[in-house]
């Protein structure tokens, strides 16, 4: 039998002992029942993965932009202070 499993190995032995516990005979009913109980999950996970770069990006830039800030807007001691080169900062203001 080939089936599309969404979830980890736990949760795969998770469902077979609990298919074999509660003498449960259709497998495919339980992993249908599981699939929709986590389909909202895995949608919202997936969603907050795929803008998590953008917002790293966003609260780096914040960072250089408050550093470079209290340096007196000063190229030179922004990256000092920061130990990156003065590029790097340059690319995140």
């Amino acid at each position: 039998m080939e089936y599309d499993y969404p979830g980890n190995v736990r949760e795969l032995l998770n469902l077979l002992e609990r298919a074999t516990v509660l003498g449960e005979e259709d497998f495919t009913a339980l992993v249908n029942e599981h699939k929709e109980m986590n389909a909202g999950l895995t949608d919202n996970a997936a969603s907050e993965l795929a803008s998590a770069p953008e917002e790293m990006e966003a609260a780096m830039r914040l960072h250089v932009r408050r550093i470079f800030d209290k340096y007196g807007q000063n190229l030179s001691k922004t990256a000092e202070a920061l130990k990156v080169a003065r590029n790097t900062v340059r690319r995140y203001l």
